[in-house]
């Protein structure tokens, strides 16, 4: 496998094909994928194939058996794709460039790795969905049944928004307090001391945009 610049390098790609074929970690779950090609089955391309100008991946019906597992990725595109997707997000594009894949619970940049994962496993698995049944019948199966095979993995994925509203309240609180808005900081302990003791999890409509979105506001709302 070629090593490149570039965010998608053979170490990313290894620690993206982990998460995948685990199931993901953290905040971030789907169905797992034990059948994801190994690393040396995947073919770095710096340009898509003539026939095809537009691909991020593709796979060829190669008769050597030895190629016949290749899952062929054009990184650039790829790249440009998700980072065109996070323009759609109102994220910054740069971010790709200094992600950290071992936190997926508490990462500052988790929208852009949900982003990146969901891209990367609808890559593999539409890829894989061409490949499926290969050796038996020596054909690649259609582009309506590989879209399916991705369409199917990606539904998979989960994001679990938890958060501990005692520990926002109390930092609510102290904010608050330092603005001498001491009335306020009542009205929120008593709201603390009644919430439920076990961990709360916010309702699966709330994404982590909308907290972001209130975490700004309340900034706005309570600073002088």
């Amino acid at each position: 496998m070629i090593k490149r610049a570039g965010f998608l390098d053979q170490s990313k790609i290894s620690a993206i094909l982990e998460i995948l074929r685990s199931g993901g970690r953290g905040k971030v779950k789907f169905d797992s994928q034990p059948d994801l090609p190994v690393l040396d089955k995947i073919i770095i391309e710096n340009s898509p194939p003539k026939d095809n100008p537009n691909a991020l991946a593709y796979v060829t019906n190669d008769p050597d058996p030895s190629k016949s597992d290749d899952i062929h990725l054009v990184l650039p595109a790829i790249e440009k794709s998700i980072q065109d997707e996070m323009r759609k997000q109102g994220l910054d594009p740069n971010e790709l460039s200094s992600l950290d894949l071992s936190n997926l619970d508490n990462n500052p940049k988790i929208n852009t790795i949900i982003i990146l994962l969901s891209s990367m496993l609808h890559i593999f698995s539409h890829e894989q969905g061409h490949k499926k049944d290969f050796k038996n019948t020596g054909e690649l199966r259609s582009e309506q049944f590989a879209e399916e095979e991705a369409r199917r993995a990606v539904d998979s994925i989960k994001v679990i928004s938890k958060i501990d509203l005692k520990s926002e309240l109390k930092k609510l609180a102290h904010q608050l307090d330092e603005l001498g808005e001491t009335s306020f900081v009542k009205d929120v302990y008593r709201i603390s001391s009644l919430l439920p003791k076990e961990e709360v999890e916010l309702p699966k409509k709330i994404a982590k945009r909308d907290l972001d979105t209130l975490q700004k506001d309340l900034e706005k709302l309570f600073t002088k």
